[in-house]
């Protein structure tokens, strides 16, 4: 939230990755002003290929400040435990992956539990790609929808 120089090269060049989310539904603190700090690191690295290289923003709709809001908003965030958790579902699990085996998340898969089961799932897209729901299947299932 205080969070206001963009300058994070010293953090890349020591292998540094970062992956921030913000919820669209956060009443504290603006989404977009997330977004434009993504968008000043952006600028400062010179291209989108070099920031997303070590830096990953996810946007999720529906999700309060931090936790709780409508829909899929469980990944690992706040302390909440995704279902069967690994490197698709949970963020820090995705971070692990990425800083371990070089593999960034493109995606995370959120998830609205209920009764501490998943019955409904979104893909949460690396900024400025949405999740777009592909046109079959149930709208329910992350697995129908691609990131664009």
């Amino acid at each position: 939230m205080d969070q206001v120089n963009p300058d994070i090269g010293a953090f890349k060049a020591k292998g540094g990755k970062l992956i921030t989310y913000h919820g669209w539904g956060d009443a504290v603190v603006s989404a977009l002003d997330t977004i434009s700090y993504y968008e000043q690191v952006r600028k400062l690295q010179g291209s989108a290929q070099e920031t997303d290289g070590f830096f990953r923003l996810f946007m999720v709709p529906g999700l309060a400040h931090c936790q709780g809001g409508k829909g899929p908003t469980v990944f690992g965030n706040h302390g909440q435990q995704a279902p069967n958790a690994n490197a698709t579902n949970d963020l820090l699990m995705a971070l692990d992956h990425w800083v371990e085996r070089g593999v960034a998340p493109d995606s995370i898969i959120a998830s609205e539990l209920i009764g501490g089961k998943a019955t409904v799932t979104r893909p949460l897209c690396a900024y400025p790609k949405k999740a777009v729901y592909g046109g079959s299947g149930s709208t329910n299932a992350a697995a129908n929808f691609v990131c664009q």
